[in-house]
């Protein structure tokens, strides 16, 4: 069984729904979230599977991924789509008086929580990845017999 495009959103919706709100980035068209896409197709190169746009995930770019990349398909993707979420934050400070509405914090906290997966899923996945997350990845070495 293959996950669809429909799952996948449906998991993320759940994972960081309010951070989707927050940021208007949860409005779907044509029955799917925009918003969601780019996310979805790095974490499927991430993983070496290929799409046929870079602009549409459709259910067949989902087909052939294998039932155990399932998991760090959603990771990655949700890791993805936290960076998304802190580039279109637009919320600033406001200061009126003695009040004040400290509104830039989300992005801070969420830099934490990206800074903190991308080490977790870089680990976690290492050997599924075509490319390390970070420069924490482990090095390989070889030797060659001259």
């Amino acid at each position: 069984m293959s996950i669809t495009r429909i799952e996948v959103e449906q998991v993320l919706a759940r994972r960081l729904g309010s951070f989707l709100a927050e940021t208007d980035m949860d409005a779907l068209q044509d029955g799917v979230n925009p918003w969601l896409t780019d996310p979805l197709r790095w974490a499927l190169t991430a993983l070496g599977y290929t799409v046929a746009s870079i602009t549409a995930v459709t259910d067949s770019d989902l087909s052939g991924v294998e039932t155990a990349h399932t998991e760090a398909l959603l990771d990655l993707t949700e890791l993805r789509t936290l960076e998304a979420v802190q580039t279109n934050l637009t919320s600033v400070d406001v200061t009126a008086g003695p009040l004040g509405e400290r509104r830039s914090q989300l992005a801070d906290r969420i830099g934490e929580m990206v800074a903190e997966r991308r080490k977790v899923y870089g680990s976690r996945y290492a050997s599924l990845l075509v490319a390390p997350l970070s420069g924490d990845a482990p090095k390989l070495a070889s030797m060659a017999a001259l």
